[in-house]
């Protein structure tokens, strides 16, 4: 039985919910949530400005998990900047800007 929700069933976290990693289901709740507010983004707002508190708070949302339950591995870090980048390609952030952000925001 696969505990993952519906919504979740393109998550890019899902694979760590089956590693049973501890608040797992956290990142995929915040991927999705982070996703839908990208998405709320008018066409006419300056994507950058707009994107950048999103952005920012799904960094936070991550360093957040990071401790001794849940450790942000190297895979996971990967995985997770991997995330971040896709994220901001999404909303057209270019990746100087967006390696620049995931570099100088996270703890993990």
């Amino acid at each position: 039985m696969n505990p993952t929700p519906a919504s979740s069933a393109y998550n890019p976290f899902r694979h760590w919910i089956d590693e049973q990693a501890p608040n797992a289901a956290a990142a995929c709740a915040l991927y999705d949530a982070t996703l839908l507010a990208l998405k709320a983004i008018p066409d006419d707002a300056d994507t950058i400005s707009a994107a950048e508190p999103i952005l920012r708070a799904f960094i936070n949302g991550l360093d957040d998990l990071d401790g001794e339950e849940f450790l942000m591995d190297t895979i996971r870090r990967e995985e997770a900047g991997d995330v971040f980048d896709d994220l901001a390609r999404q909303v057209g952030i270019p990746s100087e800007i967006s390696d620049e952000w995931f570099d100088e925001w996270r703890d993990f």
